[in-house]
């Protein structure tokens, strides 16, 4: 039992802070301060760190998120235009893409 409950600490600590809990978790780069991404009206969109940047300076990895609840739509394949999308997944090949405008609130 002793076991079970330091396992579960270790995985609880080790968790992304990954803030949309509809969407995916992109973790991989950024540890416990991985983006979420995934498909919102069409079109794939991921946390993002605009005005939060100012408050949350020195707190994240450069590329990273926070708890900080800004989010953008990404850009597809071609410069300028938006990923589209059905489904969380079909929002993988897209979410390190940069966002295509600015973080919304």
């Amino acid at each position: 039992m002793k076991s079970l409950v330091v396992f579960l600490s270790i995985v609880g600590a080790c968790s992304a802070l990954c803030i949309w809990n509809q969407w995916l978790c992109n973790s991989a780069e950024c540890g416990f301060y991985g983006c979420s991404y995934g498909c919102h009206k069409g079109y794939c969109a991921s946390s993002c760190m605009g005005a939060c940047a100012v408050l949350e300076v020195g707190k994240y990895p450069e590329g990273c998120c926070t708890e900080c609840k800004e989010w953008c739509y990404l850009e597809g394949s071609t410069s300028g235009q938006y990923a589209t999308c059905s489904t969380n997944s079909d929002c993988t090949p897209f979410k390190n893409n940069k966002c295509n405008g600015p973080c919304s609130v």
